[in-house]
């Protein structure tokens, strides 16, 4: 039987967490984060699965790169409890009846 999940959870400074760090892991990359002065590198770690930033209609395309759009995020926020980000997992089932592009689609649709 395939397992599947899915998890959304805020990214809160209350907590210690950092909306550059979080997309440095996601992204399996390294992200400076302007307001802490912090960098996060997780080039390194085995390759994610799948990884993309999904823009609303006339939104700034600068804001394709992870470094501009948490950099920003992160600076859009003042409150040392603000709620940064919002991250949404989904796991779905690695089987042969649904392929890799089909869990992308699903997952992109999930996501709008």
């Amino acid at each position: 039987m395939a397992i599947q999940f899915a998890r959304c959870a805020y990214v809160s400074r209350s907590t210690g967490a950092n909306a550059c760090r979080k997309s440095a892991y996601n992204a399996r990359a390294q992200v400076a984060c302007a307001r802490t002065g912090e960098t996060f590198s997780f080039a390194g770690r085995d390759a994610g699965v799948f990884h993309e930033v999904m823009l609303p209609e006339g939104a700034d395309q600068k804001f394709q790169d992870i470094h501009v759009l948490w950099n920003a995020a992160e600076h859009a926020e003042k409150r040392k409890d603000a709620q940064v980000a919002k991250e949404i997992v989904l796991a779905l089932p690695d089987n042969k009846e649904i392929s890799f592009d089909d869990r992308i689609e699903l997952s992109k649709r999930f996501a709008e």
